[in-house]
Order: structure tokens, then C-alpha cells, then sequence
């Protein structure tokens, strides 16, 4: 993990608050909690770790995957499935699928069938974060079938990455749902400081990929959950996420 990331991690725990979303002056005071991958933690009901096993040819396909011509592209940091439909969106997608093989090797670890559209990215950083900040539900822009009212989202970050890579989560001590819209709304997330005060600033470390060891990772509720990334430069994440219709 880069000094740079350890530092950020130092100063919100001797500080004790942290300005939860961009572009927003709300500060609101925590409880930090670092736990690494397989920990025993009391958090149980917001996350649970999860390992894949490492395919013999996984090495390949990450390589392949870094390889594609959006990766190339030293601006483009998230490649989305080739499934996923991104037009009209501004977001990228895998055109030669490289991307989507390893994606849907680290599915089949998973155990979790492919869907169509496909709510899963790769993420190679290609800078470090500089503030432990935007924490976040998920909001797909990918038409009324993705809707958060529609259905429910289980998310599993993995590390691919060759050092430790760590996971933000903000947690409410209240175990109720959070007062979040379909649509993205600054505002509501501005709401919800109340909640906030005292939360527990919980920082999950993935270690690195390893043949013994497998894939690490992290599962949540991506709608229910706010999570924000600490990357660093060269860091690699797959971005998993398991959609269930309501009935």
C-alpha cells in the first residue's frame, strides 16, 4: 500500500471526522475501525469477506485486460463489461473483450451466472486518492431495468492488485435503510448527517492477489451501504455486482 494511502488512513483516525461526499462542507465525527480481510468484525451485517479461488489462468487474463485499447488511454481508469450498456452514459466499455473474459472468470469463482446487462467493471487507478471522501450508494444510469426501486444490488470488490488495497465503508449505527432516491441527489445526501454523527468509518483491507491465498474481497449492499475507494496509483480492483428483481 502506498505511504501516500497509510498517511490518509493516519489523519482521519487521529482527527476522528471525515467530509463524507465531494463537493459538500459536511463533516461529521467517527469511530475508525481498520479490519483486514478475514478478520473477525461486528460488522457482519453491513460486509463479509469473500475469497475466489485463483484460475490457473487468471494471470493471463489480467494481463490481457490491462492490455485493451481503453486502458491504454491514460485518462480511463473503469472499463465496464461488454454487456453493459453504456451508450449515452459518458462511462466506457470493453470492445475487445478482454476485459469481460476476466470478469466472467472471477464470476465463475464466485458462482454467480452472467447477466445481461452486466453491472461489472474493472478499475486500474491510475492516481492515488488524496482524502478519504466520496462515499456513495450505487446509482446505474443504464435505464429503468437498473433502477435502485426495481431491485437489489450485492457487490463484491476484489483485489487483483499485486499490494494491499483498502475499501471505505461509512456505516450509521441504525441498521435501517438509508432515505435514498433512484435518481442521484446531492441533497439527500446531504440528509443524512444526522445519521452520520458517530458513524462507524470502517476501512477494510483486501491483500494482495496470491496463488495460495486466492482472490480477496469484500461483498456488501451496494444500495444500502456507503462505500468510496483509497486507491493508489496501479492499484486493481474488479468491480462485481449480482442484480436481483424484485418480485
Amino acid at each position: 500500500m502506498q505511504s501516500q494511502i497509510t498517511r490518509l488512513i493516519e489523519a482521519v483516525t487521529n482527527n476522528g471526522r471525515v467530509s463524507p461526499f465531494i463537493a459538500s462542507d459536511l463533516s461529521v465525527p467517527v469511530e475508525v475501525s481498520y479490519v483486514s480481510h478475514g478478520d473477525e468484525t461486528t460488522d457482519h451485517r453491513s460486509i463479509q469477506w469473500v475469497t475466489i479461488p485463483v484460475d490457473p489462468e487468471l494471470p493471463t487474463l489480467i494481463r490481457g485486460a490491462l492490455e485493451s485499447p481503453e486502458f491504454l488511454n491514460e485518462d480511463v481508469e473503469e472499463v465496464w463489461h461488454a454487456d453493459c450498456p453504456v451508450r449515452d452514459t459518458g462511462l466506457v466499455a470493453d470492445s475487445d473483450g478482454a476485459v469481460s473474459r476476466l470478469i466472467d472468470s472471477l464470476r465463475s469463482g464466485l458462482t454467480w451466472p452472467h447477466q445481461i446487462p452486466s453491472l461489472d467493471k474493472v478499475i486500474w487507478s491510475k492516481r492515488s486518492a488524496n482524502e478519504v471522501s466520496g462515499f456513495h450508494t450505487d446509482h446505474f444510469p443504464f435505464g429503468s431495468a437498473t433502477r435502485r426501486s426495481r431491485g437489489s444490488a450485492t457487490r463484491v470488490i476484489v483485489n487483483l492488485g499485486s499490494e494491499p488495497r483498502v475499501v471505505c465503508f461509512l456505516l450509521p449505527n441504525g441498521e435501517g435503510r438509508l432515505p435514498i432516491g433512484d435518481d442521484y441527489c446531492p441533497h439527500e445526501y446531504q440528509s443524512l448527517e444526522g445519521l452520520l454523527d458517530g458513524a462507524t468509518l470502517l476501512l477494510a483491507s483486501l491483500p494482495p492477489l496470491s496463488q495460495e491465498i486466492g482472490a480477496a474481497g469484500v461483498r456488501f449492499d451496494a444500495h444500502n451501504v456507503l462505500h468510496s475507494g483509497l486507491p493508489y496509483r496501479g492499484a486493481l480492483v474488479a468491480v462485481i455486482t449480482d442484480w436481483r428483481d424484485y418480485v
